[in-house]
């Protein structure tokens, strides 16, 4: 009985830490396609990963998608948004950045995974760096994304890291858009809030010409802690950034198109033709709707 019992308790103490172990990297997770193969990052490594390995279905010819950013020091709130998006069962879930308040802050870091755990189980979780997910070595620590892009149902995301400089861009989206394109990024080209005197976003505004010129329709930012809608020259531009930080109002309340001073997310539904969007409140509320054909 003495040698079996002390047996007994390591065979105990080793599963229980197999445990703890295989829920620790269910939790920190997240499977991203980059550049149009599927990645697992966890703990700052990046592993490729087969498509039949991956723990959920991927998009085939339709697709649901959630899009939001700036979630920052908001917890509650996210929390809420994030039980929300469930009910979508998306495939894809892109964050705009601003995922954190303090890039370097790894408190920050853990409870951005805990939150969102229960989407980056069962879909893609695609990340956009915002500024606060800088300096660059913090953020690296978790993501190395920067300008990179993922293909759903045909559909060609392209995500832009402006920091690393417009020309810069520039020359990755004309190299990898496709006649069906979407654009995401953290920083706006258009927006009526109060960081539309930033020099970056000014910057910004020289992509405009560009989206024009080859023919992208819808462009995701956030940056400005509000929901805003404006279409140029015949492309929609969504300004989305009410996941969580505290909200703003904007300098121009005849700008936009549509504005609302609300926690929200977009909910993206692709049919194989048409991508229709629904923005949707924090009491589950629908406060806009777009459609853009493709």
């Amino acid at each position: 009985m003495k040698k079996i019992l002390p047996l007994f308790l390591i065979t105990t103490i080793l599963l229980i830490s197999l445990s703890f172990c295989y829920a620790n990297d269910s939790e920190l997770s997240t499977f991203v396609v980059v550049n149009d193969r599927p990645m697992k990052f966890i703990n700052g490594h990046s592993i490729p990963v087969d498509w039949g390995d991956l723990p959920f279905s991927t998009p085939v010819s339709t697709f649901s998608v959630i899009i939001y950013g700036d979630s920052r020091w908001g917890d509650k709130v996210h929390e809420k948004l994030v039980t929300q998006m469930l009910k979508f069962k998306p495939s894809v879930v892109v964050h705009l950045g601003d995922m954190v308040n303090n890039g370097c802050n790894e408190k920050d870091w853990e409870k951005f995974y805990s939150i969102t755990a229960p989407l980056r189980r069962k879909c893609f979780f695609q990340i956009v760096k915002g500024n606060h997910e800088k300096p660059d070595e913090c953020y690296e620590k978790h993501f190395k994304l920067h300008n990179y892009y993922a293909t759903f149902a045909g559909i060609r995301f392209v995500f832009l890291d402006l920091d690393l400089g417009i020309d810069r861009a520039k020359s990755f989206l004309k190299r990898v858009s496709t006649d069906k394109t979407i654009v995401f990024m953290h920083y706006p080209v258009f927006t009526a809030g109060p960081h539309m005197i930033d020099s970056i976003v000014k910057k910004a505004r020289k992509l405009h010409d560009l989206f024009r010129k080859l023919g992208i329709k819808l462009i995701f930012s956030s940056h400005d802690h509000n929901y805003q809608k404006f279409r140029k020259d015949g492309v929609l531009y969504i300004v989305t950034g009410g996941g969580g930080a505290s909200l703003y109002d904007i300098l121009n309340p005849f700008e936009p198109l549509e504005y609302h001073k609300i926690h929200h997310f977009v909910h993206l539904f692709y049919n194989g033709t048409w991508m229709e969007g629904r923005v949707i409140d924090e009491n589950s509320d629908v406060i806009d709707t777009f459609s853009v054909y493709f």
